[in-house]
């Protein structure tokens, strides 16, 4: 346990001073995740998003679901939050800020799989390690995004952006039958700091209050097929009592 506390502890004390890691889910949670059953039960809860109705684009490539969470570390207690509307400033989305999002909730059984409560709890401790931060105020998106022979799909359609929040996380969860998808954090003066291609199981844990994102178009691998898909999960930790930037929910 002790070893697992201070690897954690060292991805943690990196991630304050250079503002971005890389890690994987095995990594953090110390097991062969990936092969597991609840790993290949929790990343097929991706097949069944609904198509995100407020894409001031027109686009329609984007699919998911977003919930509130509450993270309690000193109980490892994590509840979710009554659900209510996503809004953000135009600020920092000048597509779809501006607006209240009526997304569609996780699905209770997705909520209760014992590798998602896992996966915030482990990474809230994580984040938690470099102060004395004994809770957290959690976004979670489970999003899609399809690609096929006539359209690109954009997993930003906002461009280089900050969340708003203290810390973001995105979360592979799979790719299939597509190309792009390349992500990249950028500095305060927008100078990339590092890129990557999130793939299944990779963690890509950055500052948000310190640095700008973005994530390059999704376009098919092979033409020849009708379709393709990357499923991530974001997952964001702040504090909602001190943060103007995000639709206070209790």
């Amino acid at each position: 346990m002790q070893k697992n506390f201070d690897s954690n502890l060292k991805l943690a004390q990196k991630l304050n001073k250079e503002g971005v890691i890389l890690s994987s889910v095995n990594h953090l949670i110390k097991d062969e995740v990936l092969t597991s059953s609840d790993w290949k039960e929790f990343a097929a809860t991706w097949r069944n998003l609904p198509t995100d109705q407020y894409m001031n684009d027109g686009g329609t490539y984007r699919e998911r679901r977003f919930s509130r969470f509450h993270l309690d570390l000193n109980g490892q207690n994590l509840r979710q939050k009554e659900h209510a509307p996503y809004s953000q400033p135009k600020h920092l989305n000048p597509l779809n800020g501006g607006m209240l999002r009526h997304f569609d909730p996780m699905h209770p059984q997705t909520v209760g799989m014992s590798i998602f409560r896992k996966l915030l709890i482990t990474i809230g401790e994580l984040l938690g390690q470099p102060g004395d931060k004994p809770e957290w105020d959690i976004n979670v998106y489970q999003n899609r995004t399809l690609a096929s022979k006539t359209v690109n799909g954009k997993p930003v359609p906002e461009g280089i952006h900050r969340d708003g929040v203290r810390y973001s996380v995105l979360l592979g969860i799979g790719r299939h039958n597509v190309i792009g998808a390349v992500s990249t954090v950028f500095n305060d003066d927008k100078q990339p700091l590092y890129t990557h291609t999130v793939s299944e199981g990779d963690l890509l844990i950055f500052c948000d209050e310190v640095t700008y994102h973005d994530t390059t178009a999704v376009a098919l691998a092979d033409d020849s097929l009708e379709s393709g898909t990357r499923d991530i999960m974001v997952i964001e930790f702040y504090s909602a009592l001190n943060n103007e930037n995000q639709y206070y929910v209790k």
